[in-house]
């Protein structure tokens, strides 16, 4: 029926019998995603030396974790040392690292925050148990002196080593934030 029609009419069909198809086909076989069996085969890790170079951080690089809590936003000096300092100026929280530089807005109430500096001089910010800001300096320092570090913020507290991700984040609330959607069939 559209071998003697105009070329247009002809370029418009097919747009249309295009979109027919991909919806029976998003019909017929859904339009959830499908992964690809896992072949134990590629995930294994092999390693090669007694060493395992995936994640090359010097070794004199030291990691710690720093906790307070704050009541307000305003304007306060909450710790200060030799490598480290923590402030608050105009409502926003200010951390520096060795000079790696962190901040993040504080908004008025009592927060929970939480920074930690890893073994690769990256440091995360986490404000009532949520990731609000990372930083990173490869030229940060890689030994940052803490032991000088003392506070008049609530809960003050310096740990060595690099607290767990997992155990920072509230991850139910990140996951009750997530929606899955399923067509329903008929």
């Amino acid at each position: 029926p559209l071998r003697s029609s105009p070329r247009m009419s002809i370029m418009i069909s097919a747009i249309g019998v295009s979109y027919l198809l991909h919806n029976l086909a998003t019909y017929l076989f859904t339009a959830l995603p499908k992964s690809y069996p896992e072949i134990p085969f590629l995930k294994k890790i092999f390693q090669f030396g007694d060493r395992d170079n995936r994640c090359l951080a010097p070794e004199n690089t030291n990691d710690f974790t720093l906790s307070f809590t704050v009541s307000s936003n305003a304007d306060a000096n909450i710790c200060r040392g030799k490598d480290a300092a923590i402030w608050i100026a105009n409502g926003v929280l200010h951390g520096t690292f060795g000079g790696c530089k962190i901040q993040a807005p504080l908004e008025d109430g009592s927060h929970h925050i939480t920074f930690v500096r890893y073994k690769n001089k990256m440091v995360r910010l986490f404000m009532d148990r949520q990731l609000v800001d990372s930083a990173y300096a490869p030229e940060a320092a890689p030994q940052i002196a803490t032991d000088d570090l003392a506070s008049s913020a609530a809960n003050f507290s310096v740990a060595d080593g690099s607290t767990p991700f997992e155990e920072l984040m509230d991850l139910k609330a990140v996951l009750s934030g997530s929606r899955k959607f399923k067509r329903k069939r008929k």
